[in-house]
């Protein structure tokens, strides 16, 4: 019944206005109120997830900073537990703070930083505090936004495909603003959850069909670019848990490489295979087409052998190329302008800001596109933390990852992907699913490490009672 209801709201959001989504949101977890309501963490975690629905993505900040605030700060009384990973974690903020100082960042740029990175500061204090606590009763939540997120995906086709050619599929998200991409995103951590609950319950067919339904969303996004970055995520969390039978598939997965591209080139349609194949041939064309990759020349070898600065701790948070310093700018949201003056970086200037004007005045050509666009997270924590930051923020990441599952390891070798391409340390709806579908994977883990634990205490007592 709630799924008609589901059905309803969104069918009535897309074709008269998608605000309705937010009368969504709360039915959405009216629905989920028995398994998300055992105690304070839970409950505001679940509203946290569930804003992920929403048009906008300020709520959803709001909503997992309430969240961490409750179940950090209130319930764990702030504590972090004692590790290698939380004393990278000191040292990571400590540069933040000391490149953003040393650079003399104009307070403008501090402001909107403060606002863009607070989730994903909270994000990594929590990634170091992941505990063994049973979220299985919440699967319920996911499974839901999973229905509805494929409810607007038929209603867009339905009432968009075919005035808006590709960027019709965006489910519940607002239009315009990548929220293609962030669909993508979201529905790539789906179907990796929902496979490996199929491949480890003996072959669920439920699980396979959610995970059928995550991918189906996910190709109908269109965006083939981070398609080939899921593949990178997945091969790289295989290449962090070697066995030799995954070597194998590994090294079965990179010899099929040129035999995809020759598909791809040969029979793919004209407009993915004729601009692969001028990137491929033609060096004026890639740079054109393939801006980020000269950003990223720029900025990992270029600006540093000029810039001893630049090259050790960057040029200051919100002061390069992160979703602040693009805002500062005055060319990335039309709000600025009317309330702030614009504060650009020399190096934003002469690097950074020709191609996003192109993509502000010609966001549906190739200047839009996501190869072409000069920003992703990667490039920004070089840009404006250094190699330092860098160090210190890949080792924090391995230390995240040490003994932990291989579901864990794909989970976040997938978004690190992601982030080469999106600037998704600081799209808070990206955070909050890869937060909660972690949180799924490590319960899951623990509930398995218990059974197992109660099994072999059981069956040591049954080989005593047998002794006596």
């Amino acid at each position: 019944m709630h799924y008609l209801l589901y059905g309803i709201i969104v069918a009535l959001s897309v074709t008269i206005d998608m605000r309705l989504i937010y009368a969504l949101f709360i039915v959405l977890l009216f629905c989920n109120k028995k398994k998300c309501t055992h105690n304070n963490e839970t409950f505001f975690l679940s509203i946290a997830v569930a804003s992920i629905i929403l048009p906008d993505n300020y709520s959803t900040e709001a909503c997992f900073l309430l969240y961490f605030f409750v179940s950090f700060v209130m319930e764990s009384r702030g504590r972090i537990k004692k590790s290698r990973y939380s004393l990278l974690l000191g040292l990571f903020f400590f540069i933040a703070i000391l490149s953003t100082i040393l650079n003399c960042v104009p307070i403008v740029n501090i402001f909107f930083s403060i606002i863009s990175f607070l989730p994903f500061a909270a994000f990594l204090i929590m990634l170091g505090n992941l505990g063994r606590k049973n979220y299985s009763g919440m699967y319920r939540l996911i499974d839901d936004i999973l229905v509805i997120e494929l409810m607007a995906m038929v209603m867009n086709f339905i009432v968009y495909h075919s005035s808006i050619s590709d960027d019709w599929s965006c489910g519940t998200f607002f239009r315009g603003g990548g929220p293609q991409a962030q669909l993508f995103v979201i529905s790539a951590f789906m179907l990796v959850l929902y496979f490996t609950q199929y491949w480890k319950s003996k072959r669920n067919w439920k699980s396979l069909l959610k995970a059928i339904g995550a991918l189906v969303i996910l190709l109908s996004t269109n965006c083939w670019t981070l398609c080939v970055f899921f593949a990178l995520g997945i091969g790289l969390a295989y290449l962090f848990s070697l066995t030799p039978k995954r070597l194998f598939i590994l090294l079965a997965g990179i010899c099929c490489i040129p035999v995809v591209l020759y598909l791809v080139l040969n029979y793919a349609p004209g407009s993915v295979s004729a601009p692969l194949k001028s990137m491929l041939t033609d060096a004026s064309y890639f740079r054109y087409r393939f801006y980020k990759a000269v950003v990223y020349k720029t900025t990992f070898v270029d600006i540093p052998s000029k810039d001893l600065l630049f090259g050790l701790v960057g040029n200051g948070v919100g002061y390069y190329n992160s979703r602040a310093a693009l805002i500062c700018t005055g060319h990335y949201v039309g709000f600025y302008n009317r309330l702030f003056i614009p504060s650009v970086s020399f190096y934003t200037e002469n690097h950074i800001l020709e191609y996003l004007q192109y993509a502000a005045m010609d966001g549906n050509s190739d200047y839009g596109s996501v190869l072409a666009r000069p920003y992703s997270s990667i490039l920004s924590l070089m840009g404006e933390c250094g190699y330092m930051g860098m160090i210190i923020f890949a080792l924090m990441f391995w230390a995240a990852m040490k003994n932990r599952s291989v579901e864990v390891k794909m989970l976040l070798c997938m978004w690190l992907c992601f982030c080469f391409v999106e600037s998704y340390f600081e799209y808070t709806k990206i955070l909050a699913m890869l937060y909660f579908c972690l949180v799924l994977v490590c319960s899951e883990s623990a509930a398995r490490s218990h059974d197992w634990e109660h099994k072999a205490v059981h069956t040591e007592a049954m080989e005593l009672e047998r002794a006596c």
